[in-house]
């Protein structure tokens, strides 16, 4: 035996999990518990590699390095997580649908004997491809839907029941997910819930998608629901459902509850931790503060010019911080979701800049509850993920 595969890891992996392989090598030999190298300097030589086709001589290093191996199990252990270079992939504003390209990666691992002085590697043994998935969770996904993919959403409670999102009409949102399969045909089905009781169903557009993850649009306006909806009726609540043409059933749904706009309506969007990004309905009342830094130093100064002084500024900077409110909800679940706010990426949607980097201020978040513990808000305070230089007036931009 020269090099063998223990453990690997399942098809689809979170980037900040655990991302395991296991390899032993035919030269430790012994017993367990006391195995002992058959060469000098031996290691276990890595490379971690991406795939950009389907030939693994195209793939594209990404990182490398010697593993010991352990002299208990004659195994390396090899853990790729938080090596792989991901992020949480925007939406084109302009588009019903797209692929979010830095949201997952295609990764191989090689591995070879490495040994002697000077060191060398021998052949290479290249595992089979697995995919990595921008985020964190608390579940493997190693048992795939016969949908053909699975939605990118945490849209549940501690006990895993799904729950429905709050928004309002103007408010836009996307759901992400990942297709297994190439050449996808996808609909989007939305099922109308109207204020008696009744419901409706149609298929609000269709996409065409490629294996990989992806995202497409949710928002009540986006859907054009009051184009659909039946005149006099009004819509309450609504779902949305990713069906793959090709499957029977659905692979991605998300269910929202419509609420009415307030004055002081804007829009958070929230790296939700699993891949996608999803949009935040902040409908209280918010506020602006501005928090400036400037460093002091003495110049020269003329005794009978009093305007010029003997001390002066120089690069002062300025970030605009915002205060944003949730305004009162029944959902307790839906306020303990947000809590996802204080780990991953921020941004405020600004009707002319697009996608604006927010960063969370706080260090705690509490949620608020009234005296009868019916209804729960949350405040947070985000500055802007930039400097101002040069200004005397702040124009509040961060209008959604």
């Amino acid at each position: 035996m020269a090099l063998e595969f223990t453990h690997t890891p399942t098809t689809y992996n979170f980037s900040l999990d655990p991302i395991l392989w296991v390899v032993k090598s035919g030269k430790m030999t012994g017993t367990p518990g006391n195995y002992e190298p058959d060469e000098d300097q031996l290691y276990c030589y890595v490379e971690v590699k991406r795939m950009v086709d389907d030939d693994i001589q195209n793939a594209v290093l990404i990182a490398k390095k010697n593993v010991p191996y352990s002299r208990l199990t004659g195994e390396a252990e090899i853990d790729i997580s938080g090596v792989i270079d991901l992020h949480p992939t925007l939406p084109d504003p302009y588009l019903q649908s797209g692929p979010a390209g830095d949201t997952l990666m295609r990764v191989v691992v090689l591995v070879a004997d490495m040994y002697g002085i000077p060191s060398a590697y021998e052949s290479q043994l290249a595992s089979d491809e697995v995919k990595i998935i921008y985020g964190s969770s608390r579940t493997i996904i190693q048992t795939l839907p016969p949908t053909g993919g699975f939605d990118l959403h945490s849209y549940v409670d501690h006990m895993g029941t799904a729950i429905s999102k709050r928004v309002s009409k103007s408010q836009p949102d996307w759901i992400y997910f990942v297709l297994t399969n190439e050449g996808n045909t996808v609909d989007v089905n939305v099922t109308l819930e109207y204020s008696d009781g009744s419901t409706d169903t149609y298929t609000a557009y269709t996409f065409l998608a490629d294996s990989g993850a992806g995202w497409a649009v949710s928002g009540y306006t986006q859907l054009e629901i009051d184009d659909n909806a039946d005149v006099g009726k009004t819509v309450t609540a609504y779902t949305v459902k990713l069906k793959n043409q090709s499957s029977l059933s659905h692979f991605a749904a998300v269910s929202y509850q419509v609420v009415g706009e307030t004055e002081w309506e804007q829009y958070l969007i929230m790296d939700n931790g699993v891949g996608g990004v999803e949009s935040v309905l902040m409908q209280g009342k918010n506020g602006t503060d501005i928090t400036a830094e400037r460093s002091t130093a003495y110049i020269k100064w003329d005794k009978n010019n009093y305007a010029r002084g003997s001390k002066a500024t120089f690069g002062a900077k300025a970030r605009e911080e915002l205060v944003l409110r949730t305004g009162w909800m029944d959902s307790e679940a839906y306020i303990f979701h947000l809590r996802q706010m204080m780990v991953g990426h921020l941004w405020i949607l600004d009707i002319v800049l697009g996608f604006v980097r927010v960063l969370m201020k706080d260090n705690t978040l509490k949620d608020v509850r009234k005296s009868d513990e019916t209804l729960y808000a949350l405040e947070v305070r985000v500055e802007m993920g930039f400097d101002e230089e040069g200004m005397s007036y702040f124009y509040k931009k961060w209008i959604a």
